[in-house]
């Protein structure tokens, strides 16, 4: 489905991580700086594998992992327009002001930033209104469904 050359996505079925990369590099397409993404799924649902192919579509090198136990990882990227990729792992927090004490708030508004948070139930109260959430959910092994 296509709206103003935009494809809009509803659901999305991925077979490999190599086919959850690339669609989160499609899916890029669709989003702008500013926007904060949220990645909701079970552990090892795909939440880190698609905010990896998010990363390389922005032009990062290092190897992106899911930053659990130092939160917050801030990332320089190759892009004209998005400057940085802020990607957030909430799972061991317990509320939002747990993000906040780190500035997180900081790089909601700032267009030269994408913000991914994995787990952003866990921070609900702090979440920007404008908001865009993917749920991700294991089909077997190796496929994942992606709903918008």
């Amino acid at each position: 489905m296509t709206s103003n050359n935009v494809t809009l996505f509803k659901n999305f079925i991925s077979n490999s991580e190599a086919e959850t990369m690339d669609f989160a590099a499609r899916y890029l397409k669709n989003i702008s700086g500013g926007c904060v993404l949220g990645l909701i799924g079970d552990l090892g649902a795909g939440k880190t594998v698609f905010a990896r192919g998010i990363a390389r579509a922005l032009g990062i090198i290092e190897n992106i992992t899911s930053p659990t136990f130092v939160i917050m990882k801030i990332y320089d990227t190759q892009n004209i327009k998005i400057k940085k990729l802020i990607h957030i792992d909430a799972y061991r927090l317990s509320c939002g002001e747990d993000l906040e004490m780190i500035g997180v708030s900081e790089y909601f508004t700032r267009q030269d930033c994408l913000t991914i948070i994995e787990w952003p139930q866990q921070v609900a109260n702090i979440l920007p209104q404008k908001m865009k959430f993917i749920e991700i959910s294991n089909l077997n092994i190796e496929s994942r469904k992606f709903r918008f």
